[in-house]
């Protein structure tokens, strides 16, 4: 019998070795404790802790640490974690505690942005900065849709979690999406991976082009919409755009939280295709209600309106716990399990992108040239719930 997670039906099947994948989870228990096999909180910790211990690590030199080694700390826990889980065997008994993180955690890390978010905020960027986050999302899916399916013919569920990612929010759009589509270890880290990477080179490169005067007569404003509406993951966005100015980075981030917003109504619709096509299961089972929880968190924190160190504590609070949910991701995800990539696989992610910049720029460049660039997106007023220095 093949392990089966114990919060929930995350399928994890490691293979560490033969013998030990033969043992059911039962015996495997057993085998390092009587007690933790009774225990449900015993049987997670020891998981919990090893995730705690790599993602803290990752998180404090991702942070904390400036010049080579400084990067995303989502990318740095997802690093640390294939490093840990491909060098050394992990121990059968961390295995519900890494499915513990990689569900139950992560869905909390979900809910926990909606704090970060007011439904009075997103109106208050202005008209033009919805439009552009819309229209930058829906052509992406669509045309994601047809480049990765039906052009390409690549395999469903990676393609359409790299499409989630690249069109909304990177990773976060990644972790929420890939329970929907009961997507396997090696497809979601396939999936993060390539965004991530893609992502982090942007964020480096677009400041130096804006700087080397290739954008034009592009204002920094409009290019913070540039970024905020193409980018992956909202640490990139403020990386490109606090790199070029406050201007841009608060423009940038702006754009991307009303992008971050869109990913309540595409899970919706997901969640709602799923459940049509799956006749036989209940809509409790299906339905993603931890989207719920996110809907709720939104309204709350319209309505009591967190002073900004609040705001600024769960944000960082939400950055560290999804750099958990890589490092279990890494540890849970072997090498050998991941395919080597086909042309196809690293040439589609290129064009979805391309596609992104140029329909933001587009955009951008076009409300720009309409005057609404140095007015409409940007207001030193509003408050992101991040905390950003600029370089010295």
């Amino acid at each position: 019998m093949m392990y089966q997670p114990l919060f929930g039906h995350y399928k994890f099947q490691p293979k560490l070795h033969n013998k030990m994948s033969s043992l059911s989870r039962q015996q495997v228990l057993n085998l390092f404790s009587p007690h933790m096999a009774h225990n449900p909180l015993l049987q997670i910790m020891p998981g919990l802790i090893a995730t705690i211990i790599v993602g803290g690590l990752a998180y404090y030199i991702s942070t904390g640490v400036k010049g080579f080694l400084s990067s995303s700390p989502l990318f740095m826990g997802l690093i640390f974690g294939l490093l840990i889980g491909n060098t050394f065997t992990i121990p059968p008994s961390w295995w519900a505690g890494l499915n513990f993180v990689l569900k139950r955690l992560l869905r909390f890390s979900v809910i926990l942005i909606g704090f970060q978010l007011t439904i009075g905020e997103l109106f208050g960027f202005g008209i033009e900065g919805i439009i552009i986050a819309v229209i930058a999302v829906i052509t992406t899916l669509l045309f994601g849709y047809i480049l990765f399916i039906r052009w390409f013919k690549l395999e469903y569920t990676t393609s359409f979690l790299i499409i989630m990612g690249t069109a909304i929010c990177g990773a976060v759009a990644i972790f929420a999406t890939a329970p929907l589509l009961k997507a396997k270890h090696h497809q979601t880290v396939l999936a993060v991976t390539v965004i991530t990477i893609l992502g982090t080179i942007a964020m480096i490169v677009l400041p130096i082009m804006y700087n080397a005067g290739l954008f034009g007569p592009l204002n920094e404003s409009t290019y913070g919409v540039l970024a905020g509406a193409s980018l992956h993951e909202v640490v990139q966005v403020v990386g490109a755009g606090y790199n070029v100015s406050q201007d841009a980075g608060n423009a940038a981030t702006i754009v991307k939280l009303s992008r971050v917003l869109l990913l309540i109504p595409v899970l919706l619709i997901v969640g709602s295709l799923i459940f049509h096509s799956k006749e036989k299961k209940s809509l409790a089972r299906t339905f993603p209600w931890f989207i719920i929880g996110f809907i709720i968190a939104v309204i709350i924190n319209s309505l009591a309106a967190p002073d900004e160190t609040i705001t600024q504590t769960i944000a960082q609070i939400t950055t560290f716990l999804f750099v958990l949910v890589m490092a279990a991701l890494g540890m849970q995800t072997h090498f050998r399990d991941v395919k080597q990539l086909s042309k196809k696989l690293l040439i589609a992610p290129v064009i979805l992108f391309a596609f992104l910049f140029t329909i933001s720029g587009a955009l951008a460049y076009g409300f720009n040239s309409m005057g609404f660039g140095a007015n409409m997106f940007y207001t030193s007023q509003i408050q992101t719930g991040y905390s950003v220095s600029l370089p010295d």
